[in-house]
């Protein structure tokens, strides 16, 4: 199933990139070297949402630039029941979508404050989503099956104006047990890694396992002149710890290794030189444990995983 679609996404991938190959030289001979709106861009990014036994998740994350004022980024999503092949589908997830929209509305009031939307204005986008009712252009969900609940993606423009970015929201099953199927969380074994890269400036996630969301974020502070990251800091709800690194990116990582909560912060610097530096959390503190060479690849399991 996975060589199956990456055949079919390398060659979608390379088809558009063969037509926005033309509409670039059409419209550069078009309007002109001082006028032309170029490069145009596409860009895809796949990021492993879980790997298990029961299941393996993807969200495909794409920018793409055509002309005018700007480019537009939007998500796309598999979800592949690892026993079979066979494509999940959201109805074999969650058993009630309409408290699903409740919970969503719920989830992005809290955590999309600044936007000063009420539950209401975000139900009533959301239920287009899921309404039997003939609507001219129905959205669907992009989604992924996580290790601890359910996460949905909304591109621009989806939700709000494109000022406004984009959303990411994940349903904690521990949170909301009465819309999902159990069959997909209750067997979830402590030993999984959670990428946090895409999130890493606020994310939310279920630390201890009580069935709260704990605020958990690395924000960087940048050296203008040796334009790098000089330190960044690792918070956790009211518990924060800096470090001082030499880095040019961060990728981050919530790693569950039984009873114990790690967070990994993979720094890159020149030369492709990676280090990691491991850090132990807990709702109430951050405690800084080493740092060691190498970067991680496809990291998804704390009891088993590569170093390169």
């Amino acid at each position: 199933a996975v060589d199956a679609f990456n055949l079919a996404h390398s060659q979608a991938s390379q088809s558009y990139l063969d037509e926005l190959q033309q509409y670039a030289v059409e419209d550069f001979q078009e309007y002109g070297e001082e006028s032309f709106f170029g490069p145009y861009e596409y860009n895809n990014d796949l990021i492993l949402r879980r790997a298990d036994r029961q299941v393996l998740s993807v969200v495909s994350d794409n920018y793409e630039y055509t002309g005018g004022a700007h480019g537009g980024r939007y998500f796309s999503a598999l979800n592949f029941d690892v026993q079979t092949g066979e494509q999940i589908t959201l109805e074999q997830v969650i058993t009630d979508k309409n408290l699903l929209c409740q919970a969503l509305a719920v989830e992005l009031s809290e955590k999309y404050w600044e936007f000063e939307f009420e539950e209401d204005y975000w139900l009533g986008i959301l239920e287009n989503y899921v309404t039997d009712e003939p609507i001219e252009f129905k959205p669907e969900f992009t989604w992924t099956v996580e290790y601890d609940g359910v996460s949905f993606y909304f591109g621009n423009y989806e939700l709000v104006s494109y000022a406004g970015g984009t959303q990411e929201i994940t349903i904690h099953y521990s949170e909301y047990p009465d819309i999902f199927n159990s069959f997909y969380f209750d067997t979830v074994e402590k030993t999984y890694v959670k990428d946090l890269t895409g999130e890493q400036w606020n994310a939310y996630v279920d630390i201890d396992s009580d069935g709260q969301a704990d605020s958990l974020s690395v924000t960087t502070q940048y050296d203008d002149q040796y334009y790098c990251i000089e330190s960044y800091t690792v918070k956790v709800n009211n518990s924060a710890y800096t470090f001082d690194t030499h880095a040019y990116q961060l990728e981050t990582y919530l790693v569950k290794a039984g009873e114990e909560n790690y967070l990994y912060v993979e720094q890159s610097a020149e030369n492709d030189y990676e280090t990691v530096a491991v850090y132990k959390i807990a709702p109430d503190g951050v405690e800084y444990v080493d740092q060691f060479e190498g970067g991680m690849w496809a990291f998804t399991n704390s009891e088993s995983f590569k170093v390169i």
